[in-house]
């Protein structure tokens, strides 16, 4: 990799704001202002995710694929709570290294392994820049080495690329690169305990089955995404053993439960009704699969079984869910379509509903957006309904 001097660092500093294209135009040909070009369009992708590490005016990215790939400062700092101080970690697939950076920090020491030399190189400069000394880097394919290896360690992290041979998104764990689930003897081998982030498309049940002696899973997201599956898996548990699911939104509380505590959990649905206060769980809550624990844990009620709303007669801004104000509950028919007759926009989605939301903006002939928002539910008689909400202060 080209070495960026001390000018051209500042001159990125200077060019923070500057039209990327007319910049290659201009350098074109001079790899030294290649890179430093890429440093300013990669600064710009990664300046909310990366805020925290990119104090580092001296970090550098490799590539723009790194930046777009890495994982956010706030994530990488909850997988390295999922680590045991003082311990040893090994880092199969470190890409720009911000999960192994946020490790360091907690480990005793940290064995970062790259395939591709060029990212590899910038994992080193960056460790360097960061002023963390307790990280070797390797430029290794990372399932030979675990092979060969007489190392050991108290932790292993992967986070397997999730693109095919040919470019195509893969979500199963065993067609990811590496295969996590072909790995995990030569990993027992080497380890007491391995973290796993996955796709979030991945179900929890099949993914326990898959991997085994699964400690915990951890469905990792915002108020508007679930990001990321991770399991932790401890090699000494007994393959059968049920593990803790955490569904975690970051900045909210986290619900955490068993599997068995959710099928023991049993809730009555309600109807709803105008001035009810209506809860719509955040989509980590959701994957997880948390639903009866859900309305137990926060005493509110299901408006069915399978739409997963919920409801309560009183707003808790502790409730990890988007919460909205019922300003109307009309049964999806004639007569509730020509209630609704004034209304001209609103944002529309459907939860278990007999139509989808495009079909319910054009029977009612809603244009998208604005501050409202229409549901299409199933309610707990096996009716359908339309509910008119208004947002409420829950939602960020």
């Amino acid at each position: 990799m080209v070495e960026l001097s001390d000018a051209t660092y500042r001159w990125i500093a200077d060019n923070d704001k500057a039209d990327t294209t007319k910049l290659r135009l201009k350098h074109h040909g001079n790899p030294e202002m290649e890179l430093a070009i890429t440093q300013i369009e990669c600064r710009r992708k990664t300046s909310v995710k990366l805020a925290d590490t990119l104090r580092c005016e001296r970090f550098l990215f490799p590539n723009l694929l790194s930046a777009e790939q890495a994982t956010s400062d706030r994530l990488a700092e909850f997988h390295a709570s999922l680590i045991e101080p003082g311990s040893s970690v090994l880092d199969m697939t470190c890409g720009l290294g911000i999960d192994a950076f946020h490790c360091a920090r907690r480990a005793a020491s940290v064995t970062a392994i790259d395939l591709n030399p060029e990212v590899a190189e910038a994992m080193s400069h960056n460790a360097g820049a960061l002023g963390i000394s307790n990280i070797q880097t390797l430029c290794a394919d990372s399932t030979q080495w675990v092979a060969e290896t007489r190392r050991r360690f108290d932790t292993i992290f992967i986070d397997p690329a999730r693109r095919g041979s040919n470019g195509e998104r893969v979500f199963a764990l065993s067609q990811c690169r590496p295969d996590v689930v072909g790995l995990l003897p030569q990993m027992a081998g080497i380890a007491r305990r391995a973290i796993i982030k996955a796709s979030p498309m991945l179900d929890v049940s099949r993914t326990v089955a898959e991997l085994r002696c699964v400690e915990a899973v951890y469905l990792i997201g915002t108020p508007t995404e679930c990001k990321e599956l991770t399991a932790v898996i401890d090699f000494n548990l007994p393959d059968n053993h049920r593990p803790t699911i955490h569904a975690v939104t970051v900045g909210h509380p986290t619900v955490t439960f068993t599997t068995a505590e959710e099928s023991a959990t049993k809730v009555e649905p309600q109807m709803p009704a105008k001035g009810m206060v209506l809860y719509e769980p955040f989509p980590s809550v959701l994957k997880s699969g948390a639903f009866s624990i859900f309305a137990h844990r926060y005493s509110l009620s299901p408006l069915h079984h399978h739409t997963h709303l919920y409801l309560s007669d009183k707003i808790d801004e502790g409730v990890p869910a988007r919460c909205y104000r019922i300003l109307e509950a009309l049964p999806f028919s004639r007569q509730g379509i020509r209630e609704l007759g004034e209304l001209r926009q609103a944002n529309t989605s459907v939860r278990n509903f007999i139509i989808t939301a495009p079909q319910l903006s054009k029977k009612l002939k809603l244009r998208d957006g604005g501050p409202l928002h229409l549901f299409g539910v199933k309610v707990a008689n096996d009716t359908y309904m339309m509910l008119l909400l208004s947002p409420l202060s829950n939602n960020q």
